[in-house]
């Protein structure tokens, strides 16, 4: 699970660069989460390339429309051909996650990159990415980043 791996180092990589409030513990958190998801890969099943291609669709389908509402396990699936609960286990055992939760943070790095722009608001870049409640969001995105979306807009300002 390559890209799930490169996308927290990236992640860890520009809270060390921007050097926020308390990036060091941000920093050696996410490490941690790095860690945890290779034992958590450790653990996973094998899967053969052809199983793994049957979610292809899906993914294509994830990337495109994110933030729309109108996406959900079942339409992945059905796009894929597959019962929902086949679906969600080739999921988990290919990226090592939930669909959904792949879904949520692919939704929150996007409200982070609009936030980090300094060109959106967070209620405006909560609504691109697909969150239609703010306080919502605002949980979500402070699990995600480990801090508030008011307190990342100002680290992402200096």
């Amino acid at each position: 699970n390559s890209a799930a791996f490169l996308h927290e180092f990236e992640r860890i990589t520009k809270i060390w660069r921007e050097k926020g409030t308390a990036f060091q513990m941000q920093s050696k958190s996410g490490l941690y989460r790095i860690l945890s998801m290779m034992q958590e890969e450790y653990r996973l099943k094998y899967i053969t390339r052809s199983t793994a291609a049957l979610i292809v669709p899906a993914l294509e389908q994830i990337h495109s429309v994110y933030g729309e509402e109108s996406l959900s396990i079942p339409l992945l699936a059905e796009k894929c051909g597959i019962s929902e609960d086949y679906f969600r286990k080739i999921f988990k055992n290919v990226y090592g996650t939930s669909p959904r939760k792949y879904i949520n943070e692919l939704k929150l790095s996007q409200a982070g990159e609009l936030i980090r722009s300094g060109m959106y608001g967070i209620s405006d870049a909560a609504e691109l990415s697909g969150f239609a409640d703010l306080s919502y969001f605002s949980r979500e995105f402070k699990k995600y980043f480990n801090i508030t979306p008011s307190e990342y807009r100002k680290a992402s300002r200096k």
